[in-house]
């Protein structure tokens, strides 16, 4: 008797369905940035702005002119490393950015005025402008960045 009904129970459970899934593993989707282009410059500008990194802001810059081809979207990055880290190569981005010509579209005094402000900031941040200072002025006296601040139009 103990072998029938041991042999009812194995039949019974052999019987029954499995009703446990198996148990899927959980894929997390990660964003892939195209070359991780946009990965290595949100680093560099960290690195750039919170430690005036120079090696890390000259990286940014190519990446931000050669690789992803907008320069305009450095200006906040320059403006940073110029304005706190006193980077002469930023000062010339942001005089760069500045001159950038659009078709049919002439700078306005504030924007010019501003654009050499940046570039005198350059001079004197130890920037290698000497080119575009002699383009500019010529073979005269080259004026302080402060005389082309007040032309600023506020």
């Amino acid at each position: 008797m103990k072998n029938i009904f041991f042999f009812f129970l194995v039949l019974l459970f052999s019987m029954c369905e499995n009703r446990t899934k198996p148990i899927e593993p959980q894929i997390e989707i990660v964003e892939i940035y195209s070359n991780n282009l946009e990965y290595k410059t949100d680093s560099l500008a960290k690195r750039a702005i919170i430690y005036g990194d120079q090696n890390a802001y000259h990286m940014l810059t190519s990446y931000y002119y050669f690789h992803m081809n907008k320069s305009k979207d450095l200006y906040f990055y320059a403006y940073q490393m110029a304005t706190i880290h006193h980077h002469g190569k930023a000062y010339f981005d942001l005089y760069h950015i500045l001159t950038l010509k659009e078709k049919n579209v002439k700078l306005d005094s504030c924007t010019y005025y501003m654009a050499l402000f940046y570039l005198l900031k350059a001079h004197e941040n130890g920037g290698s402008v000497e080119n575009y200072l002699i383009a500019k002025f010529g073979n005269n006296k080259i004026p302080s960045s402060k005389s082309y601040r007040k032309k600023f139009c506020y």
